[in-house]
């Protein structure tokens, strides 16, 4: 597929900035505040990003925000169709400037857990579609998501089962 230059870094600029943002982010925060708890703060923000991922992927993607991009996603895999990375980086720089401004480094700590499992998310998905990393790990998701592509009522976990496991929309049949 030919990509227009700013197509190919609308998709693709993530890959580069979540590592520099994220790795910015907490040598500005162990440098200036050092808190032990902020391991926990980001372990939490992991979590919410399990969540999140879950929840966004499930209505987000296939009923709201963003529908008839994902649908384009569904109707072809492996073309380069995301979220622009425009407005990721945007949310990302946004929030951090909002929490350190307020003096709220938790909240930074709490945004680089969510922005590891953002970059998480991108880079299985990019491996699912386009990589050729494989590993016990990769080929599961890459045959859960696959299954997703195949009936899109059920896996909406991307880099894990675990709440489609709790909201019951695992599909255990093979496609």
């Amino acid at each position: 597929m030919n990509l227009s230059k700013l197509h190919f870094w609308s998709y693709h600029f993530d890959f580069f900035a979540f590592p520099v943002m994220i790795s910015a982010t907490i040598v500005v925060i162990i440098a200036k505040y050092m808190f032990p708890l902020y391991l926990a703060w980001l372990a939490l923000g992991l979590i919410f990003w399990s969540v999140f991922e879950y929840l966004f992927h499930r209505w987000g993607f296939h009923r709201f925000i963003c529908a008839r991009a994902h649908h384009l996603h569904h109707i072809d895999p492996s073309g380069y169709i995301g979220v622009s990375s425009l407005v990721t980086s945007t949310i990302y720089l946004f929030g951090i400037f909002l929490s350190l401004s307020f003096r709220l480094p938790e909240i930074a700590i709490l945004q680089v857990g969510l922005s590891i499992g953002y970059f998480t998310y991108i880079t299985v998905h990019h491996q699912i579609h386009h990589g050729r990393f494989s590993g016990r790990y990769m080929n599961s998701m890459r045959r859960r998501h696959n299954r997703h592509h195949h009936d899109a009522r059920y896996d909406f976990g991307v880099t894990t089962s675990f709440w489609d496991g709790i909201f019951g929309t695992r599909n255990t049949h093979r496609v």
